[in-house]
């Protein structure tokens, strides 16, 4: 009976009808006191942390499998482990835990392996290369992706196959190499007609819109998104409803047929608002105002864009908020600890003294010889008790000195989300205010006009993503989320590709980048973090450099280190400006040369990610004349 409701609630969860799943699975849990097999009670559990993932109840989803945890050692068999640590990881994934996820997921790849199970195998192959995906490593992606599809031909999977083909094509749009993604989507989309797997045709389609959108197909982007609509709408799929609607609603707008573009964005609207969409309700909002605005609908237009910057600020504020509340919780268990410690002690003299004070009692009744042993020996505990007393006076010292230390931190750190409060949302308002002003009269402005103001939105999007990452990197670091993963890596090739990505402000600045690395020196380092490393350098360098200016980089060999230097001939600092730049207590935000924005957070993050390499930073720097910083990072490991 059992077996069957569990096998019941598995059909149910696999044609997404999640209440009747959890009903049986409900049914199921009732039962089991009545049994008493620890894999019928595994299963339940198991299936139960499955579904409460899926409905993101992650704290539900976290008990249960904690539970099935205890039975998956009791049971000892490597395929009910591979199914434990397969949904473990798929808990964390939902949760944005991307490293651990990937901890887990090799777990159940090696149980699966022991088991021959390689259907199991492909299936984390695929898990692998959505974990890389979500973290930009899109090679890493593609790699793992061959290798479930490879598996799952050799095992006759068509349905995975041809969800392996929807992702490696999703990898390859995002390097930019659509004829190969073009291929993918096909792949899958002749799989799924074949099949007759409806929900993957839909997605095959929606994902072949999505790249004509991004070569500039409208056309053929709007015939592939009308046909995944159909499908979507024919089984009732409200998900890709949505998706489609929303596209579909952004393509006609662009074309101004208005009155398409609002029937589209009123249907994704009422979808999103139903399941809580609230990262899809944003972009709604957003072109929702638009297209009131662009309908003369000013009125509505103003409430749209209230409610696209009321739901936008609130997602930002459940982040900081969540911030503060790690920082609180470190802040309360380091106090609990010494003050645990404090009071260990203070029992521990309170002994000492009792036990003197007994050894007293009695030596009243010794003769005078034994009383001499016993003024000996109070002497000697006094000076115990003395120097358990300085003991208790550095640990007192300690505690205040630690809350200040702490009070100081959590006083930078409401620093930092003051300053970047400001320096987010306030370059978000000038591209929404360009935007408006664009949308409100486009043909009135001449081709000059236009390029200029994309100018300045390409500038405040450069500036806020830079900072959007920093903050990230930085929040990752406190929490000790990022380790160096050294290994040789070639200078020039790095700075080439973080060069790169200044092109366009340099252009609007006219000033050279000169990448003077040797093309063949190479240097032990984590490559994602000196990337991050130079980019702030640079971006720094260009932010306080003049027009016609010329910034540097260069690395030269010093035994078993390598230097690595950015030069500008910018604006420089005093003295005191660089002190205050080096001090790990203070942020120095400053605007730059075209009174472009600054947080004062990257050199933080770039002291931080050079220690890490077991590096060391150097500045020089003379106001009026420019600035040098050094980096020295090992040669060899």
């Amino acid at each position: 009976m059992l077996k069957t409701l569990g096998f019941l609630s598995t059909t149910y969860y696999y044609l997404a009808r999640t209440d009747s799943s959890l009903l049986m699975l409900r049914v199921a849990k009732s039962m089991l006191p009545a049994v008493d097999k620890a894999e019928i009670s595994f299963r339940i559990y198991n299936q139960f942390g499955v579904m409460y993932t899926r409905l993101q109840q992650f704290d539900s989803a976290a008990f249960y499998l904690e539970k099935a945890k205890i039975l998956v050692k009791e049971i000892d068999d490597p395929v009910f482990k591979a199914s434990f640590y397969n949904n473990l990881g798929s808990l964390l994934f939902a949760r944005g835990k991307y490293q651990e996820a990937f901890t887990e997921h090799l777990k159940a790849r090696s149980y699966s392996e022991e088991a021959g199970d390689f259907q199991s195998v492909a299936i984390l192959d695929n898990n692998f290369g959505i974990i890389c995906h979500n973290v930009d490593d899109y090679e890493g992606s593609i790699s793992y992706f061959e290798s479930a599809i490879k598996m799952n031909k050799e095992l006759g999977n068509l349905f995975n196959l041809s969800m392996n083909y929807n992702n490696l094509g999703i990898s390859y749009s995002n390097l930019d190499r659509f004829e190969e993604a073009l291929e993918m989507y096909q792949q899958a989309l002749l799989i799924n007609i074949d099949q007759g797997f409806m929900k993957e045709q839909a997605r095959a389609y929606l994902n072949i819109a999505d790249l004509f959108l991004k070569v500039g197909d409208t056309s053929m982007a709007k015939s592939n998104l009308l046909k995944s609509l159909e499908i979507c709408e024919r089984y009732d799929i409200k998900y890709g409803i949505m998706l489609c609607s929303r596209k579909l609603g952004e393509i006609y707008f662009n074309s101004k047929d208005y009155e398409k573009a609002s029937a589209y964005v009123n249907r994704a609207e009422e979808l999103a608002v139903r399941d809580e969409s609230i990262e899809e309700l944003i972009g709604i909002y957003a072109l929702k105002a638009n297209l009131l605005t662009a309908s003369n609908s000013l009125t509505d237009a103003i409430t749209y864009k209230d409610k696209y910057i009321t739901l936008n600020d609130s997602l930002t504020k459940i982040a900081n908020k969540n911030l503060l509340l790690d920082l609180k919780t470190k802040y309360e268990t380091e106090k609990k600890i010494l003050e645990n410690q404090t009071l260990k002690h203070e029992n521990e003299s309170k002994s000492r003294v009792i036990y003197w004070q007994y050894i007293s009692a009695i030596a009243f009744v010794f003769v005078f010889l034994v009383m001499i042993v016993l003024i000996f020996n109070v002497h000697r505990g006094r000076k115990k008790l003395e120097d358990a007393n300085h003991h208790l006076k550095d640990l007192n010292q300690r505690i205040v000195d630690q809350n200040k230390l702490l009070k100081e931190t959590i006083s930078t750190k409401n620093q930092i989300l003051s300053i970047l409060g400001h320096d987010l949302r306030s370059p978000y308002s000038s591209i929404l205010g360009l935007f408006e002003m664009m949308l409100a009269d486009y043909d009135s402005f001449n081709p000059e006009e236009k390029r200029k103001i994309f100018e300045l939105i390409f500038t405040q999007v450069s500036d806020t993503y830079n900072t959007v990452d920093n903050v990230l990197n930085w929040a990752l670091n406190q929490q000790g989320k990022i380790n160096s993963h050294p290994q040789e890596e070639k200078l020039f090739d790095i700075v080439e590709r973080i060069g790169k990505l200044f092109d366009n402000i340099a252009l609007q600045k006219q000033i050279n980048i000169l990448n003077e690395v040797p093309k063949e020196l190479t240097a032990f380092v984590d490559k994602d973090l000196i990337s991050t490393v130079l980019r702030n350098l640079i971006n720094n360098a260009l932010k306080f450099s003049f027009k016609d200016g010329t910034i540097e980089i260069k690395a030269i060999e010093m035994d078993d280190k390598v230097k690595i230097q950015v030069i500008d001939n910018g604006r420089g600092m005093n003295a005191s400006k660089l002190n205050s730049l080096m001090s790990d207590e203070t942020l120095v935000s400053e605007r730059g040369t075209d009174n472009e924005m600054g947080t004062g957070l990257g050199f933080h993050i770039v002291k931080d990610f050079v220690k890490l390499q077991q590096g060391s930073i150097i500045v020089e720097s003379e106001e009026g004349k420019g600035s040098i910083f050094s980096i020295e990072l090992p040669r060899f490991q």
